[in-house]
């Protein structure tokens, strides 16, 4: 609240803050809850240009009737502001199931909120709060690992993060890799079909063709009232009973970028690099190595105990001619490449579930690639899979030794 403060409205806030003046101007100020419910049919009913994204746009109508300044307001700060603390919250519980370490646990938290894009996309708050998808992600996760832990409750919590990922899929269609992942990682857990992976590709269908549940409600609700038949009084339902049945591949930017000639935007893994400080990744990969030559053994599983060492020596290997190539050839993107494929190597050495998530998290990216900003979604396990490498370090450097010392301080 305070960091925003005292600051007028900057990029897409601009737009909406335009709207609501010349509405303040034209209508004055009407019966909030009035003109609300105009605005919830409306964000059900109807596919935007942008997609069908009935929850962004019920934030944004809250939002078109409350600004009266060009200014924030510390209400609407406050009601901003629960959402990124929230996500705080959330991440750092997640970062608790990979991380042993409370301080590192804390480390990996301002890693992540103080990260590039986290802090700039979260400068717009009235045309959408970006900290919403992860947030989801982050619930939904701990949702996911809560119900495959307790079997007593697993099945609430597993209808709670089937509501969780309905819900988030119509705020962002990039929320289908939410499921996606839980399947993922559900069948690398089980390596079979369980009834968790059932229900994770029920989602996946579900989420991929958003506006198949509001249509149907629109049609059940028209053949119990009749009101359909009355479309001069419900033009709301009458739309919302026309709801085009397209996937989310089919609506907005997402459709403009797959319908043109394929192209896979190579300059993502460059990126994604780029982020986090290059000095903290060539520490962390400087003690990944360290760890290797000493031959350190640590088990990933009972079942394969030798898989984490060989996993260590590929992503040194890998690791070391990715730093070689971006030396050499700093405007060749393949070093970088390398290097999302070391990240890969070493998060399924940690632990099998991370590098089924970056994969999942960060696949799209390479189809459909606007902004930046929008990488924030795949920093949450990067910075974990790099907080958990800093944790094995740090531990392992701790015997005797001046090289593993001065490695460690």
């Amino acid at each position: 609240m305070i960091w925003r403060h005292g600051y007028p409205l900057v990029w897409d806030d601009t737009s909406v803050y335009k709207i609501a003046f010349q509405s303040l101007e034209v209508t004055g100020k009407d019966n909030f809850l009035a003109v609300y419910e105009k605005y919830f049919f409306a964000a059900f009913s109807e596919a935007q240009p942008s997609g069908y994204r009935p929850i962004s746009a019920l934030m944004q109508g809250f939002s078109l009737l409350t600004i009266d300044s060009i200014f924030p307001s510390w209400g609407h700060l406050f009601y901003a502001g629960c959402f990124i603390g929230g996500l705080a919250v959330a991440f750092k519980s997640v970062a608790a199931r990979f991380i042993k370490s409370e301080p590192i646990v804390y480390v990996c938290l301002m890693l992540f909120m103080l990260s590039s894009p986290i802090a700039q996309s979260n400068w717009i708050s009235f045309s959408g709060i970006p900290a919403l998808v992860p947030l989801f992600s982050c619930i939904g996760l701990l949702l996911y690992f809560d119900a495959t832990d307790r079997s007593e409750t697993g099945w609430v919590k597993l209808g709670l993060l089937a509501l969780l990922a309905i819900i988030a899929v119509w705020y962002r269609e990039f929320m289908i890799s939410l499921p996606l992942t839980m399947l993922g990682m559900e069948i690398i857990r089980h390596r079979r079909i369980t009834k968790v992976a059932l229900l994770a590709g029920a989602l996946v269908l579900i989420c991929l063709y958003p506006t198949a549940i509001p249509r149907l409600i629109f049609h059940m609700y028209s053949d119990l009232t009749g009101l359909g038949k009355m479309p001069e009084d419900n033009y709301w339902l009458v739309h919302g009973m026309k709801l085009p049945l397209k996937s989310i591949f089919q609506f907005g930017n997402v459709n403009a970028q797959l319908s043109d000639t394929l192209l896979i935007r190579e300059e993502v893994s460059r990126h994604i690099l780029n982020i986090l400080s290059p000095t903290l990744l060539i520490l962390t990969f400087a003690g990944l190595v360290s760890l290797v030559l000493a031959g350190l053994r640590r088990r990933v599983s009972a079942e394969r105990p030798g898989t984490e060492v060989w996993l260590g020596r590929a992503a040194a290997l890998t690791g070391l001619v990715s730093l070689g190539g971006m030396m050499s050839l700093p405007y060749a993107l393949w070093p970088y490449h390398a290097g999302v494929l070391t990240l890969m190597l070493i998060a399924w050495m940690i632990d099998r579930r991370l590098a089924v998530w970056i994969a999942v998290f960060l696949a799209p990216f390479y189809l459909v690639y606007t902004a930046r900003l929008h990488l924030a979604y795949v920093m949450m396990p990067v910075v974990i899979v790099v907080a958990a490498v800093l944790e094995r370090c740090w531990a392992a450097q701790a015997f005797s030794g001046r090289p593993r010392l001065l490695l460690r301080s």
